[in-house]
């Protein structure tokens, strides 16, 4: 079990937690989820997950999950 509210940003690019990849997808579900949106653009999954990578390189202690909220939470 993972508790990815806890998840440092450099555990999800170092693979300490499990496959970043993995992650990511569900971390997209996820805020999908919230805004009732079940609709998915495959390349803009891609694109996010590469900005939240970019992100984390630069940002190692900062908290996975509102990094990637920042990014990609409000976005319909």
């Amino acid at each position: 079990m993972l508790d990815l509210s806890k998840v440092t940003c450099d555990q999800w690019v170092k693979y300490q937690v499990a496959n970043p990849k993995f992650i990511a997808m569900w971390i997209s579900g996820y805020f999908h989820g919230k805004r009732g949106d079940t609709m998915i653009d495959t390349q803009k999954l891609i694109a996010d997950a590469d900005a939240a990578e970019n992100f984390c390189f630069k940002n190692p202690e900062a908290l996975l999950m509102p990094s990637v909220e920042a990014i990609v939470g409000g976005q319909k």
